[in-house]
């Protein structure tokens, strides 16, 4: 392949507790690599001369899992005054149905 001397790809598999990296030379030669990769949110990883090039999360490209598991819950938006106020909302539901349940029974004892 013309283009790709230099360049290297690290590719992370894991398979239960177990995580290992797969390391490839994509051109004749490798890059050098002088200084330590970190890797932050991907499982491929393109390496060229001067460090890491670019990386990609393959299990999940777009991003939408990670954004996911970022939003946050009712309460921790800020919603928490919601809950006493359905709850209110259902306890005057509860009054009401039962105040018509007692007139409709009151009706029927009258006839």
């Amino acid at each position: 392949m013309r283009g790709l001397n230099r360049v290297g790809m690290l590719e992370v598999h894991g398979s239960g507790d177990n995580i290992g990296a797969v390391y490839r030379t994509l051109g004749q030669q490798a890059p050098t690599m002088e200084r330590p990769i970190m890797l932050s949110g991907g499982n491929l990883a393109i390496m060229g001369n001067n460090g890491l090039r670019t990386e990609v999360n393959t299990r999940d490209p777009s991003g939408r899992g990670i954004m996911k598991e970022a939003q946050p819950g009712l309460f921790e938006r800020g919603y928490w005054w919601l809950l006493p106020i359905v709850l209110l909302a259902l306890f005057v539901a509860l009054l009401v149905f039962a105040s018509r349940m007692r007139r409709s029974r009151a009706a029927a004892g009258d006839k």
